[in-house]
């Protein structure tokens, strides 16, 4: 795409000096003609007048700042499934670096390239950048629409990806969340099932007997295979068959760029706000009572990584989130890009659901508070990892024993709960 736009804003370089008509006559040229040739590469590079504009509301800036940060995540999925890794303290920091560094690259000439080819104006309308990048390369000389249908199918393929990424490393956070006991039938949903691939290989490739899980009695991992949430899987499929359900009256677009900014909103933003904030409350807290607090500062000093600009960091980015949550209720301008007309929903659903799911998390909690006083018990969990040995300094984590118990509040009989959980 990046080569597509930069010879695109070549040729026109050639046709205002006039080589372009030579070229054409010798047949020496793409098949782009002079009439597919916009202004676009002129226009947005011009510093004078590519970034005027006559909208200037809060609401759109943040809008529009929501869909770029949806752009930029998922690097952070990889640390969601570290169990899954082999030798994980060399290969993380290794590929993320190197992954996030080349499309750091990659992301940044493309973008560029856009503007070589899409004019100001098209950036406003309520169509895929990606589609109108090749409508106005290919298909701009006549009505033809192929560029928007092959584009369709091929953001569709790349949401497939996306898709397959997300319900890996989610259904495994959904599995963390069952086993802290939070969810009804908790141990069900935290369990993990063999996978089809590996019953086939053990099959092929007998497995070594692993060893019983040192101090706990009758509990062995014979003949370990890998395993997977199957039970998260299907948790995980719901939740996702929901957000379509209750998004299924809205257009195709509309309903991609919702879920996109709900995306944005709740994980970026408010997880962005609260984990931001709970870190400068650490920083903070370690900086005023010292030892007599958490002692914040020298629990992270142990770990030899305290970056020199703290909590100037932690500051900035907790300001700029928790703005953002808040700043996304105000109303957009009526020549606004993100008008109720134009976006397909009302500007205000989109925080009010955000903010409706933290809200649905503290009620969920809560109600969890209110059956343990109902019942005069406190859930308590313990969970007892299985680590092996695999190099110098590599471990695995083989599976881990998770146990549910509900102490009560005065001496009596409690009741217990446990798995294994690989």
């Amino acid at each position: 795409m990046s080569i597509l736009g930069f010879v695109h804003a070549g040729g026109k370089y050639l046709q205002a000096t006039g080589s372009f008509t030579n070229m054409q006559a010798t047949g020496n040229v793409m098949n782009v003609t002079a009439t597919e040739i916009n202004n676009a590469a002129v226009s947005n590079f011009d510093v004078h007048t590519s970034f005027q504009t006559s909208i200037h509301d809060v609401a759109s800036y943040v809008d529009s700042f929501l869909f770029a940060l949806f752009s930029c995540t998922g690097f952070e999925q990889p640390f969601y499934a570290l169990s899954e890794f082999s030798r994980p303290r060399k290969v993380l920091p290794t590929y993320t670096l190197s992954a996030v560094g080349c499309l750091m690259i990659v992301y940044t000439l493309v973008n560029v390239s856009y503007f070589c080819v899409i004019p100001k104006e098209a950036y406003t309308e309520n169509t895929l950048v990606a589609s109108t990048f090749f409508h106005y390369l290919l298909d701009s000389s006549g009505d033809s629409q192929k560029a928007y249908r092959v584009m369709a199918g091929l953001v569709a393929f790349s949401c497939f990806g996306n898709v397959i990424i997300i319900t890996f490393t989610a259904a495994r956070v959904k599995q963390e969340i069952a086993k802290q006991g939070v969810l009804p039938y908790s141990l069900f949903f935290a369990s993990g099932h063999t996978t089809p691939w590996a019953w086939l290989k053990s099959r092929i490739v007998p497995i070594p007997r692993s060893t019983s899980i040192a101090g706990v009695e009758g509990i062995s991992l014979e003949d370990y295979k890998e395993k997977t949430p199957m039970a998260a899987f299907g948790l995980h499929w719901f939740s996702s068959v929901f957000l379509i359900l209750v998004t299924v009256g809205l257009k195709s677009q509309a309903q991609y760029n919702f879920l996109s900014a709900i995306y944005s909103y709740v994980l970026v933003n408010i997880l962005g706000s609260l984990v931001s904030g709970s870190l400068l409350y650490l920083k903070l807290d370690s900086y005023f009572r010292g030892e007599n607090g958490n002692n914040w500062t020298a629990k992270a000093g142990a770990t030899g990584f305290i970056p020199r600009i703290s909590p100037i960091h932690a500051i900035v980015y907790f300001v700029a989130n928790t703005f953002m949550i808040f700043a996304s209720f105000v109303k957009p301008s009526k020549d606004s890009a993100y008008t109720s007309s134009k976006q397909g929903y009302p500007w205000y659903v989109l925080p009010t659901v955000g903010l409706s799911c933290l809200l649905l998390g503290v009620a969920w909690w809560t109600g969890l508070k209110g059956v343990e006083w109902h019942r005069r018990r406190t859930l308590v969990v313990s969970r007892t990892p299985y680590i092996e040995r695999v190099s110098e300094g590599e471990y695995v984590q083989k599976a881990e024993l998770v146990e549910h118990e509900w102490i009560p509040d005065t001496i009596g009989d409690s009741d217990s709960e446990r798995a294994n959980v690989s």
